[in-house]
């Protein structure tokens, strides 16, 4: 079955992930994470892409970026992952696959959606019992973070000059809806967060979403896949 395209928006903010294969903690060393935040930067530069947001956790990876073509992410979170792959690989002795499939990206498509992904990515060491407060935690972008500056440089670099960022506020709505179908799902099933394992129940998700919302099954699964995201 050929794969399918991501989205074709440009200029745009997304929530990406990746994560070790089988979920193996491959940046569980201080030192892992420091290769795979230098990796980062510095392609981030060849790919014309900012990094507004990031936290390295010893199996999975958390960004925020802007980026004006799509493709230039792409290219960005193959080049990265392989660079490290193979500095891990030999570092470790070992051979073969380091990362899990293709990363996972998610649309940034309002303002609020913007906020609440910077503060989700930066908690994630606190949600995990690592650090009482997001500044305590060393690997991420929390650290002498100022989201002001980050912003203003974007609207230069893309020359806006009236609220930064251009979202993609057509599908604000429908995405919020199914957020709360999704929420509703969870109360109802005395479910704290999603079994994607769990096919039954995620039918009967995409059933009930279906019929409380007018949305497709492309934004159903675009929604779905940053809860799943959000998961892990």
């Amino acid at each position: 079955m050929p794969r399918q395209a991501r989205s074709i928006y440009e200029g745009k903010f997304y929530h990406v992930m990746t994560q070790g294969i089988n979920k193996e903690y491959i940046l569980y060393k201080e030192t892992y994470k420091m290769i795979y935040i230098k990796l980062m930067y510095e392609q981030a530069k060849e790919d014309d892409l900012k990094i507004i947001a990031y936290c390295i956790m010893d199996n999975h990876v958390h960004l925020l970026v802007n980026v004006e073509k799509i493709e230039n992410l792409s290219r960005f979170m193959k080049i990265v992952n392989m660079k490290y792959a193979m500095q891990y690989n030999k570092m470790e002795n070992r051979v073969g696959v380091v990362f899990r499939n293709r990363f996972k990206s998610e649309l940034i498509y309002n303002e609020n959606y913007f906020y609440s992904c910077v503060n989700y990515i930066h908690n994630n060491p606190v949600k995990a019992g690592i650090v009482n407060s997001a500044k305590e935690y060393k690997f991420s972008s929390a650290n002498n973070y100022n989201l002001i500056n980050t912003l203003n440089e974007i609207s230069k670099r893309n020359n806006i000059n009236d609220k930064m960022y251009g979202f993609i506020e057509i599908e604000k709505n429908i995405m919020e809806d199914i957020e709360e179908v999704v929420n509703d799902f969870k109360k109802v099933h005395n479910m704290k967060e999603i079994d994607f394992n769990n096919k039954d129940k995620l039918k009967l998700l995409v059933k009930t979403i279906k019929e409380k919302t007018n949305a497709t099954i492309r934004e159903i699964s675009e929604k779905l896949r940053y809860f799943e995201i959000c998961c892990i």
